[in-house]
This record gives structure tokens, sequence and C-alpha cells, in this order.
């Protein structure tokens, strides 16, 4: 709740009565009314000076209410600002908006007006069947970065908007974080019956066309990372074929853990290719958990082999769910699944050793198999193999995928440095599902201050302004430099300061590739490290002259 510290209405004693006679004989009710005059309340409503004063800062395109309460307080010669509390202004800085940005009664119209107003971004309309979308597109963040462009990721946020609009949000790395170049909006239109049903092939092709038009910006990375969306994926692929496509493994592990505890039908032997597998997995039985269709010609797909396993008929005969139903299970695939993920290989493993993409694809994937053959789970491998270690899944979500490189997407979320917690402090609490207009508004005042800060991130100038993930980057250096390692322990890890590499567990799976046992090897690392050290996505990670050995 929010509580005002100025004075509120004064209390006035009423010398009102109000009285009721009833009479049951004649059905009667008589009601006495007085009612004696006093001093009228005293007039607390928002004075125009006051409302003019939010008006015109909301004007300035880049005040928060915040900004505005703040102003508010320290100008002190505004009549009527004492007695205007935060709810206030909150409702006047949302009106003030509001007005500003609807300047159409369809909001979608609206929205293209209102991209008119403003030069420095350009909105675009695709359709495709039922589905209608707008993009914007930042022109002056992309001429400033668009040379430089190495990674770009694409988020999504469901039902951001009052008629369950998805916001897509590209946004192209520097320094490490999020720097919006594109917003789009989706939304499915009702059918004849007022149904909203999406088609894939649509959005595909819309999907297709937007970054077909950002490759024309000049916008053309060599990774791209999106979540498991197979639309995104197919559209990425087809616009952008030169772009290594990579799954953000937070969605990868969500997506597991959400069909792990699935205990919906599965239908992954109709599409698991045994014969496929074989050459991956050179001890995979072909006749085990795989129908006679999927089996190669021969004794196999003839059911006169030799092989001990499941026939077709028992196969199809039980409950069509994933085998693991114990927690301790189901924990165990994820904890193999996610050390999957972070074998590379430019890191050596527990003994120095390094092994090539292929190597390690093999060996994961045998591992793999060997665990749900021993417990006879072949719906769960079946589905493992189609979705996540058939060898065109794996490049996609795997890091070994990308052999030569680590890239940032895979270390750092790009989105939680791109504005998102400002619009949901600033914002949210006050636009709950806007309309698509005052949506397309708040997120061009993000942008452009974000555009403002956008120099001094290139430059690394971080008295102007310093991407959030490098406090945290100097946190774990803080937190590690205190500890004590012997130079055996050194040894047993394989510790490489000139390749900034180590065998540990914690450095592999560290969100900026540090552990222990590397800043032990360095001198007290100096405060210019930790504002202007450059990640990069080969060897070594790290480059800074403060770095400097011990």
């Amino acid at each position: 709740m929010i509580e005002c510290s100025e004075e509120g209405l004064d209390r006035v004693y009423c010398k009102s009565s109000l009285s009721l006679e009833i009479n049951l004989q004649q059905q009667t009710v008589r009601l006495r009314l007085s009612h004696e005059h006093h001093v009228g309340y005293e007039d607390l409503s928002t004075t125009p000076e006051v409302k003019d004063f939010v008006y015109r800062r909301i004007a300035g395109f880049s005040s928060t209410q915040d900004d505005v309460n703040y102003g508010l307080r320290n100008h002190g010669a505004i009549p009527g600002a004492w007695s205007v509390n935060e709810m206030h202004i909150q409702q006047l800085w949302r009106k003030a908006n509001e007005e500003n940005c609807r300047l159409h009664p369809d909001p979608r119209q609206s929205t293209l007006l209102l991209l008119e107003e403003y030069p420095a971004f350009t909105g675009k309309q695709y359709t495709a069947d039922n589905m209608y979308c707008i993009a914007i597109f930042s022109n002056d963040i992309i001429s400033r970065i668009k040379s430089t462009v190495n990674e770009v990721a694409i988020e999504t946020t469901y039902k951001i908007n009052r008629t369950d609009v998805e916001l897509f949000s590209i946004l192209a790395e520097v320094d490490g974080t999020g720097i919006p170049v594109c917003y789009a909006f989706l939304e499915t239109l009702p059918g004849p019956d007022g149904e909203r049903s999406a088609d894939p092939d649509a959005i595909t092709s819309i999907f297709k066309t937007l970054f077909l038009d950002l490759k024309q910006t000049g916008i053309e990375p060599e990774y791209f990372g999106c979540s498991e969306n197979q639309r995104e994926r197919a559209a990425i692929e087809q616009a952008l074929p030169d772009t290594k496509v990579h799954f953000s493994f937070v969605f990868a592990k969500r997506a597991l853990n959400e069909r792990l505890n699935d205990r919906k039908r599965t239908y992954s032997q109709a599409d698991y290719d045994a014969k496929q597998a074989r050459q991956l997995v050179p001890n995979l039985d072909i006749c085990w958990g795989s129908v006679l269709t999927q089996r190669p010609l021969g004794d196999h797909r003839d059911g006169i082999c030799i092989c001990s396993v499941k026939t077709e008929a028992e196969i199809a005969g039980k409950d069509d769910c994933l085998e693991t139903v114990a927690k301790k299970e189901k924990s165990a695939i994820v904890s193999m699944f996610t050390r999957h993920y972070y074998l590379h290989p430019l890191i050596p493993d527990s003994n120095g050793a390094f092994s090539t993409a292929d190597e390690i694809h093999r060996q994961c994937a045998t591992e793999m198999y060997d665990w749900c053959r021993e417990r006879n789970a072949f719906r769960l491998w079946g589905y493992l193999y189609n979705n996540w270690y058939k060898p065109e899944e794996w490049r996609i979500w795997a890091r070994s995928g990308n052999p030569d490189a680590i890239p940032m997407l895979q270390t750092t979320t790009l989105t939680d440095s791109a504005g998102w917690r400002r619009y949901k402090t600033d914002y949210l609490p006050c636009y709950h599902t806007p309309r698509l207009d005052m949506l397309t508004y708040i997120l061009a005042k993000m942008t452009r201050t974000i555009e403002n800060d956008l120099p001094f991130v290139m430059k690394m100038d971080y008295r102007r302004a310093q991407p959030s993930w490098r406090a945290k980057f100097r946190k774990e250096w803080s937190a590690l430099e205190g500890r004590v390692v012997a130079d055996s322990v050194i040894t047993q890890h394989h510790t490489d300061t000139q390749k900034w590499l180590c065998a540990c567990d914690d450095f592999r799976t560290s969100q900026f590739l540090l552990c222990e046992h590397l800043v032990w090897c360095y001198e007290p690392a100096p405060w210019q490290v930790f504002h202007h050290a450059k990640r990069q996505i080969s060897l070594p990670f790290w480059k800074h002259e403060g770095l400097v050995g011990g």
C-alpha cells in the first residue's frame, strides 16, 4: 500500500440527522433529514500547475513516473504539489502517456501512425493466412552496430497484450549485453467462427520475411540464438543459411523437464531411425525399441534376426508414455543432459585431453543410450534421440555444435541487460496488458534510453554506462580471489593461464568461464579489468593487459 505523508482532509463534526417513522397500519414510511451547513472541505484535487508539470515532463520522452515524482518533490514552487502523492502521479503519468500514443481508435492503425512520428524507427506490416505482424526496426541503433554484430538472439514474451499479442525482441550482442534492433508483434486473427488458431507455416513465412528485411539492413550475424520454437529455427535457416542457429540452454532444459514430467502418450518410436542411431552409437541394438517400419531392410525388418529384445507387438501393447517415473531418475537424466551441454572441444576433460566435436557427440549419445538400455526405457531413448541427440538436433543446442568458439549467447542471457528490468519496474505495474500502441510507445521510450547509452557501452566508458553483467563478473572474481589453491591442485586440473583454460567442472559451467584455479594463478586484478576486460569467443576467453599471471 502506498502511504501519503501529507495531511488528509480535515474532519468536520456534522450535526445532521436522519430518522425513519414506519406506520404498519397505513403501510407508510416517513423520512426526516436535517442538515446544518458547515465550512466546505479543503480542495485537494490536483492543480492545473501540477498537471502541466507532469505533461511537460512526459514530453521529454524518457521520463518515468519516478523521474516525475522526484522532480515534483524537489521543485518546491508548484502550487498544490504538497497534496499530491505517488498514486496521483502514477494516474497522471499513465493518462498523459495514453493520450500521447492513442492516435486512432484501431490499435494497429494507431501503432503505425505513432511510428511515423519517430524517424528513429521504421514500422513494417506482414501478413500470412490469419497471422498479422507489425515489426519495428531501430534505425539509429542498426546503423551504429551493423558492422560489428556477430551474435543475435530472439526472445519471446507471450500474452503481453490484452489481445494475446506475442512480442518478439531481436537483440544484438554488444559487449555482452543485448541491444534491441527490432521488435515484432505477432497476432493470430480470429477466424469466421471467432476462434484464434495459429498456422505454423504462416508464422514461419512471416519470420522468414522479417529476417530477410533485417538482413537488408546489414545485420547478418554468425550466430543466432533462439528458443526451442521450431518455427523460429526454420525461418532463420531459410533466411540466413550461413548463420549458425543455437538454442538457449535455459529453454532446452525447461523443455526436457516439462517432457519428463508429462505423462501423456509419446509417438517417438514412429520417428525413431535405429539405423541412423547405430552410426552414432556403435553398440546400439537396432531392434530394441524400434518398430518394424523403421528398421533397416533384411533380417531386422523381416523379424528373423536373433535380437533378444521386445517385439513390436509388446511395444505397442504398453502404455505409450516415457518410462521415467521416479524423481531420482528424472534428476539423473537432467544432470547428464546438463553435463553433455557444457562439453566443448576447446575445454579439456579431467585428464587434460581434448576431444573433437564428433567424439564428444558420440560419447554423450552412447552414455545416454546405455543408461536407457540398462533400464529398458526404449521410449525415453527414442524421445531423447529424436529431439536432442540426433546429429541435426545436437548441433543446435549443445556447445560442441560450435567446435571453434563459445559464443556469448551460450553463457549470458542477453535480455537481462536489454532494458527488460526497466519495463518490469517502471511500466508493467501501471500498464498491465496495454494496447498495442501503448506498448509500442513504451518500447520506443526504452529503446531511446538504450540508444543514448550505446556509444558509451561500445567505448567501454563505464562512468556513463556499463552492462549489468560486469558487476556480477567482479563479484564472482572477488569471491574466488580469496581462496587458497595448492600447486598440486593446479597441476591436477591442467590449468593454463596462457589459453585461459581449466579442466575443473566449475570453469566449464561458469557464466564467465572462471574458476578458483585460474584466479589463483593471476596477480590481484586492478579495477580496470572489471570495466574493460574483453570476453572473447575463442582462446583465450578473457583478454586485458591487467591480467598478469603470477
